[in-house]
């Protein structure tokens, strides 16, 4: 098993994992780390589909090592399965449901505040194709709009942001996407748009649409699946049925 990394500067990068034998025990994995911002990691577990998670700057991955336990991974078999004391303690054998942790991420802080933010996912791409969701996320495409009032990309929401104007009752919205800040599967929420939509995404039709219900309103929300090669603008028309 390994760990792979990428950035969007030199591409993929294998991480090595570095393993002894001591007393008895496999001792933890010493990893290497690719230098510069790495922003994915993919786990190159046997199946299919492989785990993935992206991370904003400043933060890293390192490889977890804070027990040791009779795998070369830290295994243990108690929590969530079994409700027993059993911390500290590793198995002996896989004769039960167990867990284990591969890696840390770690992010930046300041003294007063902590903001973790993580994009979790499985995917049949290798992890250098991951690149542009990556990009699309930490630097997202800049927004111009009509008849509503943008606040921006939300990383937490992985969606645009925007304000519906009164009286609107068409919105055009353009992503101008850029190989540096492409556009992948983008979301958009519009806060008080209070009812039912047809959304167009450079004129053909989105059906991924639903409306977030408030005590005082309705949101519209769209999930538009979309990835251009090369990075273009985006133009999408928004109208009331």
């Amino acid at each position: 098993m390994l760990f792979s990394c990428a950035n969007w500067v030199s591409g993929s990068g294998r991480v090595a994992l570095v393993f002894d034998i001591e007393a008895g025990f496999p001792s933890p994995p010493d990893l290497v780390i690719v230098s510069g911002f790495v922003p994915i990691q993919w786990i190159n577990l046997k199946s299919e589909w492989k785990p993935f998670q992206i991370v904003p700057t400043p933060a890293k991955f390192t490889a977890y090592n804070g027990e040791k336990t009779l795998s070369s991974f830290e295994w243990w078999n108690h929590w969530p399965v079994a409700q027993i004391d059993s911390s500290g303690r590793p198995p002996l054998a896989p004769d039960r449901a167990s867990h284990t942790s591969l890696s840390h991420i770690y992010w930046g802080s300041s003294e007063a505040t902590v903001t973790s933010l993580l994009m979790d996912g499985l995917t049949l791409k290798p992890v250098a194709q991951l690149a542009a969701l990556a990009k699309s996320w930490i630097r997202p495409a800049a927004v111009s709009s009509k008849g509503l009032q943008s606040t921006g990309y939300q990383a937490a929401e992985r969606a645009y942001l925007f304000h519906c104007e009164p009286g609107s009752a068409t919105a055009e919205i353009t992503l101008h996407a850029t190989a540096d800040s492409p556009v992948v599967n983008p979301g958009l929420i519009v806060r008080d748009w209070n009812g039912s939509a047809r959304v167009l995404v450079n004129g053909k039709p989105v059906t991924r649409i639903g409306q977030v219900n408030r005590l005082d309103g309705s949101d519209l929300v769209a999930w538009i699946e979309l990835e251009l090669e090369p990075a273009q603008p985006v133009r999408i028309e928004i109208a009331r049925p």
